[in-house]
């Protein structure tokens, strides 16, 4: 089944798809359907209930997952946030 429409793309998706016409020779509702397909293939982010003592942690993970980097920390409390790279220096 297929389904026509119209609709508003932002600026980032719109070079996204442009750049997949061109690379991969596709016509616009081809490479549209293929950045949907992908997105929905990306992992869903693990829900973590967060109160207390655990919103700095909650606020150096996002910082962490946005940038890419490992969080180096004897903080246990990261663990609970499973999209991120924890170390424990104490214990490499």
């Amino acid at each position: 089944m297929s389904i026509r429409t119209t609709v508003t793309l932002g600026d980032d998706v719109h070079a996204e798809m442009e750049r997949l016409r061109r690379d991969e020779d596709l016509r616009p509702s081809e490479a549209l359907d293929l950045l949907a397909r992908r997105g929905m293939t990306q992992p869903r982010p693990h829900r973590v209930d967060i109160t207390g003592n655990l919103v700095p942690d909650a606020q150096i993970a996002a910082q962490a997952i946005e940038l890419g980097v490992a969080v180096a920390s004897v903080d246990s409390d990261f663990a609970r946030f499973p999209e991120i790279r924890w170390v424990n220096p104490l214990h490499p």
